[in-house]
């Protein structure tokens, strides 16, 4: 009888591993394709725009969200070439990280504010700052990587003597706390940040980095 317990639980094992097996790769199927419906449709001039739905027309702010598919593993080897070449442009990369919105956009603003809106439109963020250096490093930029962990620790670390606290975000200009002191959430990376990149490993990732890398 304990046996045939036992033979019962390995068959119920080895289903729900075939069931999770096919779920994974319907999943790695579709994950495939939007990453390449991504490079065929929002890859545009050597960056990745948005698309208007609506109006039907491509939007080509200079935002830090065109780095993050090198985070995902979304574009190919001469695309991440073009787009950290785009992030190391002096109107993205500041000498306290990359900012949210390119300094020479009409809207760009260093405002200390959190209502109604955060500001996304200039200041440095620690978290989209965490998720560039990853993906700089997952495409073997790896000084560019070090040196933008670099930055985002020593920011941090200036913010907790100067303040004794963190921030949300940080005045892109002079790296100033903005907003929200006492703010914790993802500025805790800046503890595990420059050994990730030394090591090639991402805290952030849901998968290995070699999961999805389209080549």
């Amino acid at each position: 009888q304990q046996q045939q317990q036992q033979q019962q639980n390995s068959a119920v094992a080895q289903q729900e591993a075939r069931r999770l097996f096919a779920r994974a790769r319907k999943y790695s199927t579709s994950a495939q394709d939007i990453a390449k419906a991504l490079n065929a449709v929002l890859y545009v001039n050597g960056s990745y725009a948005a698309f208007n739905q609506t109006g039907q027309s491509y939007v080509y702010n200079r935002v830090f969200v065109m780095g993050h598919p090198l985070w995902a593993g979304l574009a190919n080897n001469s695309q991440a070439e073009a787009i950290v070449s785009t992030m190391k442009q002096a109107d993205m990369w500041t000498k306290y990280g990359i900012r949210s919105t390119s300094s020479a956009d009409p809207r760009y603003s260093n405002a200390n504010e959190i209502k109604p809106y955060s500001n996304w439109r200039g200041p440095v963020w620690i978290n989209a700052n965490a998720m560039l250096a990853y993906g700089f490093n997952r495409y073997g930029f790896s000084s560019e990587a070090q040196q933008l962990a670099q930055q985002i620790t020593d920011l941090l670390a200036a913010d907790i003597t100067n303040s004794h606290t963190w921030h949300e975000c940080y005045n892109s200009e002079n790296g100033s706390g903005l907003a929200a002191p006492g703010f914790l959430s993802w500025n805790t990376v800046g503890a595990i940040l420059q050994d990730d990149i030394s090591a090639g490993t991402d805290s952030f990732a849901l998968v290995p980095p070699s999961a999805l890398h389209v080549v």
